[in-house]
């Protein structure tokens, strides 16, 4: 079994209002719901997965969010 690690967004409004994405139609999984994320290369930085994460969204993290 392949083992890999992933950078994971949630971001929540004050109104506690989600942000989420649907997974593709087909595929394990298939039309639910996640949170939006992507795979962690080994040695690759937390901080620019996360920061990736937020770029393919069209985001922009503010300073001192990451946990």
């Amino acid at each position: 079994m392949r083992e890999a690690s992933f950078a994971v967004l949630v971001a929540a409004r004050s109104s506690g209002e989600l942000l989420l994405t649907r997974r593709p139609s087909k595929g394990l999984l298939g039309g639910l719901w996640e949170f939006p994320s992507v795979e962690v290369a080994a040695g690759e930085d937390l901080e620019e997965a996360c920061c990736g994460v937020a770029e393919a969204l069209c985001a922009e993290l503010p300073e001192g969010v990451l946990a």
